[in-house]
């Protein structure tokens, strides 16, 4: 009788195990398990376990409406910088930290706990609230990750930040400055207000004309060459005297002219402008088009452009005739007024681009987004960056600096990062990404020489995956190679303690080791 409850059992079971697949995941996971051999095969197993579960959570319905893509999914180019998935990073977080490369990698490397000195810390909150970046948009995923990371918001929530929220607070501080920008020129200019628009959408049409698109990429993308190039074309093509209009404009005012005025007489194209037109026709045309081409013409000069591809450096060189305004350099002051128009439209594309956003607009938009929101403040600082490139560095960088202030600047760096509420984010070469973890150890050298400290931050080259163990030494040489890059600090202010800078304190005595 047993027998046949035990035959009965394995039969229950063998239905259970498919109907939800359990045979294959733990084939899969034991086959991964073979390949690896970890020290710890209970805490791999149990990883693995997790891994599944996160990415069972992740398909289901109530993740649909708060994934960080902006719209409808679209596949990005190979090229383009992205996180593949939205995947966590599935190691137990120790092993992360004491291992000197990924376990998930297969090759997990020397176990660092073991020499005579290490130390190291994580967070958590940023580790497992992270936001994935599905296009250029790196700025706006490190400010949502680090926003959900204070509020300890997972992406599941309701209340979690998007990138398309962070992506619409950047466009419009943008759009402000393309306006401050767009009516200092028109005054200069003696224009009335809002006058740069009817030459933005002749350049526009002009830029399609040629395959271009404020938000294209590689050959289809406008870059500063050829955006000022074929500003020039536009100003000279529709800001010529009534003389020389084109025979575009002179087919187009004859159709007007022979359903406006059908006993009127054809003209001559040396006779044809606006002024001899009849009113009926000239009321047709564009009111007032050459006021503002025919300034830009004036400004810029003749159409003497670079093709496009050459070094925007060559074209910085190039002559450029200033009669009305001797001493300005209208060309850099469009090239400046266009690419902030660039960057709103950027922002606010279907997959979002933040290349034109430095730490400025980061720190716009974390503070901004507290205050959109209604919770408590973030204060945003500037932890670590090159003297003088901004005021208030917590710790300015030289390249003179000597091992004790090196020193010092890690300490200032390890206490921000333990700081309650408090989140890193690093603006490092042509990106931005958050700090998860940062560790340090003591390698053995020669005994004719002291033991020499390494020091390192996981943060992310590309996209916002924690994947790259930083050494301080290089996070040294990005700060100090250009003014833009810093490394911020976003506090969350709480109502309960006030404000205080975290970059006020630094560690004077070496750190222990433990």
């Amino acid at each position: 009788m047993r027998r046949y409850e035990e035959v009965d059992v394995v039969k229950a079971a063998e239905v259970y195990f498919k109907k939800f697949d359990i045979r294959s995941l733990l084939t899969e996971i034991l086959i991964k398990l073979g390949r690896e051999q970890p020290q710890d095969p209970v805490n791999a197993i149990r990883a693995q376990l997790d891994a599944k579960l996160a990415k069972q959570d992740r398909t289901g319905p109530h993740d649909i409406e708060h994934l960080p893509s902006c719209s409808s999914p679209v596949v990005p180019d190979a090229d383009e910088e992205h996180d593949a998935d939205d995947t966590l990073l599935q190691v137990d977080l120790l092993q992360l930290l004491i291992y000197e490369n990924f376990p998930a990698k297969g090759n997990a490397g020397e176990n660092l706990s073991r020499r005579m000195a290490w130390a190291g810390g994580f967070n958590r909150s940023v580790m497992e609230n992270w936001v994935p970046q599905p296009s250029p948009c790196c700025a706006c995923a490190s400010v949502a990750g680090a926003f959900n990371a204070l509020w300890q918001l997972e992406r599941a929530s309701p209340n979690s930040c998007a990138i398309r929220e962070v992506a619409d607070l950047m466009a419009a501080n943008c759009e402000q400055l393309q306006l401050q920008k767009q009516q200092r020129l028109e005054r200069l200019l003696s224009l009335p207000e809002g006058a740069f628009e009817e030459f933005y959408d002749s350049l526009d049409e002009e830029l399609q004309r040629k395959g271009l698109s404020w938000t294209g990429r590689g050959a289809k993308g406008v870059t500063k060459a050829t955006a000022i190039s074929t500003a020039r074309q536009v100003a000279n093509q529709f800001g010529q005297s009534p003389s020389c209009f084109d025979d575009g404009f002179c087919q187009k005012a004859s159709a007007v002219m022979a359903v406006s005025e059908p006993g009127c007489k054809d003209q001559s194209h040396e006779a044809l402008s606006p002024e001899t037109l009849p009113p009926a026709a000239r009321q047709a045309l564009p009111s007032g088009r050459s006021d503002i081409f025919e300034a830009l013409r004036e400004v810029l000069g003749e159409d003497n452009a670079q093709a496009p591809g050459e070094a925007e450096e060559n074209e910085e060189q190039e002559e450029i005739h200033l009669l009305p305004h001797e001493g300005l350099n209208w060309k850099k002051e469009l090239s400046e007024l266009l690419s902030k128009r660039q960057g709103v439209l950027r922002l606010r594309a279907e997959r979002p681009n933040t290349a034109d956003v430095g730490s400025f607009g980061v720190r716009q938009a974390a503070e901004q987004l507290a205050i959109a929101r209604k919770t408590e403040p973030i204060k945003v600082t500037t932890l670590l960056a090159r003297k003088g490139s901004v005021k208030s560095i917590g710790a300015p960088l030289t390249k003179s600096d000597t091992e004790a202030e090196v020193h010092k600047q890690w300490c200032l760096l390890k206490t921000a990062f333990s700081t309650p509420s408090c989140v890193l984010l690093f603006h490092l070469t042509n990106h931005y990404a958050l700090v998860f973890a940062w560790r340090e150890w003591q390698d053995a050298q020669d005994t004719e020489h002291a033991p020499c400290l390494r020091r390192q931050i996981l943060t992310a080259r590309r996209g916002q995956r924690p994947g790259a163990w930083m050494d301080f030494e290089e996070v040294r040489r990005i700060l100090l190679g250009w003014t833009g890059y810093h490394l911020l600090s976003l506090r969350r202010v709480r109502s309960s303690e006030p404000a205080r800078e975290v970059a006020g304190s630094l560690c004077q005595d070496p750190p222990s080791a433990q």
